[in-house]
Protein backbone atom coordinates (compact mmCIF):
# COMPACT_ATOMS: atom_id res chain seq x y z
CA UNK A 1 0.00 0.00 0.00
CA UNK A 2 2.96 2.23 1.19
CA UNK A 3 5.02 1.28 -1.19
CA UNK A 4 4.63 2.55 -4.90
CA UNK A 5 4.93 6.07 -3.46
CA UNK A 6 7.83 4.79 -1.34
CA UNK A 7 9.72 3.84 -4.52
CA UNK A 8 9.14 6.58 -6.69
CA UNK A 9 9.77 9.34 -4.34
CA UNK A 10 13.54 7.58 -3.54
CA UNK A 11 13.95 7.18 -7.30
CA UNK A 12 13.50 10.78 -7.67
CA UNK A 13 15.53 12.56 -5.12
CA UNK A 14 18.34 9.63 -6.06
CA UNK A 15 18.25 11.69 -9.29
CA UNK A 16 17.79 15.14 -7.95
CA UNK A 17 21.00 14.44 -5.73
CA UNK A 18 22.50 12.98 -8.07
CA UNK A 19 22.20 15.88 -11.00
CA UNK A 20 23.69 18.81 -8.88
CA UNK A 21 23.43 19.34 -5.25
CA UNK A 22 22.50 23.13 -5.32
CA UNK A 23 20.14 24.43 -2.41
CA UNK A 24 18.42 25.08 -5.32
CA UNK A 25 17.16 21.28 -5.87
CA UNK A 26 17.65 20.17 -2.57
CA UNK A 27 15.39 22.34 -0.50
CA UNK A 28 12.35 21.38 -2.96
CA UNK A 29 13.58 18.10 -2.66
CA UNK A 30 13.76 17.89 1.29
CA UNK A 31 9.88 19.66 1.33
CA UNK A 32 8.56 16.44 -1.29
CA UNK A 33 10.39 14.23 1.15
CA UNK A 34 8.98 16.08 4.27
CA UNK A 35 5.64 16.28 2.49
CA UNK A 36 5.25 12.66 1.31
CA UNK A 37 6.25 11.71 5.10
CA UNK A 38 3.33 13.62 6.44
CA UNK A 39 1.16 12.15 4.12
CA UNK A 40 2.41 8.61 5.15
CA UNK A 41 1.47 9.47 8.50
CA UNK A 42 -2.13 10.29 7.87
CA UNK A 43 -2.59 7.24 5.74
CA UNK A 44 -1.13 5.21 9.08
CA UNK A 45 -3.29 7.38 11.34
CA UNK A 46 -6.24 6.42 9.41
CA UNK A 47 -5.71 1.99 9.36
CA UNK A 48 -4.57 2.42 12.87
CA UNK A 49 -8.11 3.60 13.56
CA UNK A 50 -9.42 0.54 11.49
CA UNK A 51 -6.80 -2.29 12.74
CA UNK A 52 -4.04 -0.40 15.35
CA UNK A 53 -2.65 -3.98 16.04
CA UNK A 54 -1.58 -4.51 12.48
CA UNK A 55 0.11 -1.06 12.12
CA UNK A 56 2.10 -1.84 15.16
CA UNK A 57 3.05 -5.23 14.46
CA UNK A 58 3.13 -4.19 11.13
CA UNK A 59 2.28 -7.60 9.70
CA UNK A 60 2.86 -7.57 5.85
CA UNK A 61 6.09 -6.95 6.48
CA UNK A 62 8.95 -9.71 6.40
CA UNK A 63 10.51 -11.50 9.50
CA UNK A 64 13.57 -9.47 9.37
CA UNK A 65 11.93 -6.05 8.64
CA UNK A 66 9.74 -7.05 11.66
CA UNK A 67 13.43 -7.06 13.85
CA UNK A 68 13.59 -3.61 12.89
CA UNK A 69 10.02 -2.49 13.99
CA UNK A 70 9.61 -0.12 16.60
CA UNK A 71 5.66 0.93 17.13
CA UNK A 72 4.50 1.14 13.38
CA UNK A 73 8.53 2.36 12.11
CA UNK A 74 12.07 2.40 12.41
CA UNK A 75 13.20 3.53 16.23
CA UNK A 76 13.15 7.86 15.24
CA UNK A 77 16.95 7.14 16.65
CA UNK A 78 17.63 5.09 14.04
CA UNK A 79 16.63 7.10 11.50
CA UNK A 80 18.68 10.11 12.80
CA UNK A 81 21.90 7.35 12.87
CA UNK A 82 20.79 6.68 9.09
CA UNK A 83 20.70 10.70 8.81
CA UNK A 84 23.86 11.05 10.31
CA UNK A 85 25.73 8.09 7.89
CA UNK A 86 24.76 9.44 4.85
CA UNK A 87 25.80 13.23 5.48
CA UNK A 88 28.79 15.22 5.83
CA UNK A 89 28.10 17.15 9.23
CA UNK A 90 30.11 20.36 10.41
CA UNK A 91 31.20 20.05 14.13
CA UNK A 92 28.18 22.04 15.16
CA UNK A 93 25.70 19.87 13.07
CA UNK A 94 27.13 16.89 14.46
CA UNK A 95 27.21 18.07 18.16
CA UNK A 96 23.38 19.32 17.42
CA UNK A 97 22.29 15.98 15.71
CA UNK A 98 23.94 13.93 18.97
CA UNK A 99 21.77 16.32 21.31
CA UNK A 100 18.62 15.53 19.52
CA UNK A 101 20.01 11.83 19.10
CA UNK A 102 19.80 11.41 23.37
CA UNK A 103 16.86 13.63 23.49
CA UNK A 104 15.17 11.10 21.20
CA UNK A 105 16.60 8.18 23.13
CA UNK A 106 14.50 9.38 26.60
CA UNK A 107 11.88 9.96 24.71
CA UNK A 108 12.02 6.22 22.91
CA UNK A 109 12.23 5.13 26.20
CA UNK A 110 9.21 7.08 28.03
CA UNK A 111 7.17 5.60 24.73
CA UNK A 112 8.31 2.30 25.37
CA UNK A 113 7.77 2.66 28.59
CA UNK A 114 4.22 3.23 28.38
CA UNK A 115 3.91 0.31 25.52
CA UNK A 116 5.35 -2.06 28.35
CA UNK A 117 2.89 -1.23 31.12
CA UNK A 118 0.17 -1.03 28.70
CA UNK A 119 1.03 -5.20 27.45
CA UNK A 120 1.74 -6.15 30.96
CA UNK A 121 -1.86 -4.59 32.32
CA UNK A 122 -3.56 -6.34 29.14
CA UNK A 123 -1.79 -9.23 30.32
CA UNK A 124 -2.19 -9.47 33.68
CA UNK A 125 -6.02 -8.60 32.83
CA UNK A 126 -6.55 -11.46 30.19
CA UNK A 127 -4.42 -14.40 30.89
CA UNK A 128 -6.33 -17.00 33.06
CA UNK A 129 -9.35 -15.43 32.21
CA UNK A 130 -9.77 -16.53 28.86
CA UNK A 131 -10.77 -19.81 29.48
CA UNK A 132 -14.51 -20.30 31.11
CA UNK A 133 -15.90 -23.05 31.77
CA UNK A 134 -19.45 -24.28 29.62
CA UNK A 135 -22.62 -22.83 31.18
CA UNK A 136 -20.72 -20.59 33.99
CA UNK A 137 -22.89 -17.98 32.73
CA UNK A 138 -21.40 -15.38 35.22
CA UNK A 139 -17.33 -16.22 34.28
CA UNK A 140 -18.86 -15.89 30.26
CA UNK A 141 -20.15 -12.38 31.55
CA UNK A 142 -17.26 -11.35 33.22
CA UNK A 143 -15.28 -12.44 30.11
CA UNK A 144 -17.63 -9.94 27.75
CA UNK A 145 -16.65 -7.66 29.67
CA UNK A 146 -12.54 -7.92 29.88
CA UNK A 147 -13.37 -7.87 25.89
CA UNK A 148 -15.27 -4.49 26.13
CA UNK A 149 -12.26 -3.49 28.38
CA UNK A 150 -9.69 -4.91 25.73
CA UNK A 151 -11.61 -2.76 23.07
CA UNK A 152 -11.00 0.62 24.94
CA UNK A 153 -7.46 0.18 25.72
CA UNK A 154 -6.80 -0.80 21.53
CA UNK A 155 -7.46 3.05 21.80
CA UNK A 156 -4.71 3.79 23.81
CA UNK A 157 -2.67 1.80 21.37
CA UNK A 158 -3.34 4.40 19.02
CA UNK A 159 -2.18 7.19 21.09
CA UNK A 160 1.35 5.45 21.59
CA UNK A 161 1.50 4.87 17.86
CA UNK A 162 0.74 9.03 17.23
CA UNK A 163 3.13 9.46 19.92
CA UNK A 164 6.11 7.54 18.28
CA UNK A 165 4.91 8.87 14.91
CA UNK A 166 4.91 12.71 16.22
CA UNK A 167 8.64 12.04 17.49
CA UNK A 168 9.45 10.29 14.05
CA UNK A 169 8.28 13.77 12.24
CA UNK A 170 10.04 15.90 14.82
CA UNK A 171 13.52 14.15 14.46
CA UNK A 172 12.98 14.71 10.50
CA UNK A 173 12.03 18.26 10.34
CA UNK A 174 15.15 18.73 13.05
CA UNK A 175 17.37 16.90 10.72
CA UNK A 176 16.42 18.92 8.30
CA UNK A 177 17.42 22.31 9.96
CA UNK A 178 21.08 20.91 9.69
Amino acid sequence: MFCDPCHKTNIITKQKCSASSTDDLITPTIQQINDHYHELLQLKKKAAKICVISIINATWMSPAQQTLMWIGGLRPSDILILITNHLELSSIQTEKMESLKISTLKKEADISNIMDRLKNNIGSTFIGKCFVDKGDYAAMSNYRNNVFELMEKLTVFQDILNQADALRAFNLKESNAF
